[in-house]
C-alpha cells in the first residue's frame, strides 16, 4: 500500500530503536505470536492516518523498529510504545531529519527471525541479533537489508 504523503509540509523523521520483550512474555511463545500479531494490527491501523511508516523485527527475544513520517507524529507514537509494558530496555539508536522515506510502500513491515539478517550479524562479527551495537554505517545496511527481507 502506497502511502500518500505529498501534501505534507512538516519535517520528515527517521527514528530506529531496540528492546527487550518482557521477560514473561518471551517464555510463552503463542502469547508471543498473539502480541507481535496485535502490534501489527494496530500499527497498519494507526500509521497510515499519521502517515507513519517503517519496519518491526524480531529476533533474540528483541525488537528492533524504524519508523519514519512527520517529527509531531513520530514523537507521539515513540511515548505511546515508551509505555507499552510488553517490552523493557528501550534504547533509542537513531533519530534523524530525512528527505525520502526507506519503507514507504509498507504502513509497518514486520519480520520475525529472518536468516538475511541472522546472516548479517554473523558477517558483521556479533554472535546474536545485538543492533545496539551497530556503528552508524552498520545501521544503514541493516536498514537496507531488512527492506529487501
Amino acid at each position: 500500500m502506497e502511502l500518500e504523503i505529498d501534501n505534507l509540509t512538516e519535517s520528515l523523521v527517521l527514528l530506529a530503536y531496540t528492546s527487550r520483550i518482557h521477560p514473561e512474555l518471551a517464555k510463552d511463545k503463542v502469547k508471543l505470536n498473539c502480541i507481535t500479531t496485535t502490534i501489527l494490527g494496530q500499527a497498519n491501523k494507526n500509521n497510515s492516518t499519521h502517515h507513519i511508516t517503517g519496519v518491526l523485527y524480531y529476533g533474540n527475544e528483541r525488537f528492533f523498529q524504524c519508523i519514519e513520517g512527520p517529527e509531531s507524529a513520530v514523537r507521539e507514537l515513540l511515548k505511546t510504545i515508551q509505555k507499552d509494558p510488553r517490552h523493557i530496555e528501550l534504547q533509542i539508536l537513531v533519530s534523524i531529519k530525512v528527505r525520502n522515506r526507506r519503507f514507504n510502500s509498507w504502513s509497518m513491515k514486520f519480520i520475525h527471525s529472518h536468516p538475511s539478517i541472522q546472516e548479517y550479524f554473523t558477517q558483521a562479527g556479533f554472535n546474536s541479533f545485538t543492533p545496539e551495537k551497530l556503528s552508524k554505517k552498520q545501521m544503514v545496511q541493516l536498514l537496507k537489508t531488512l527492506k529487501h527481507s
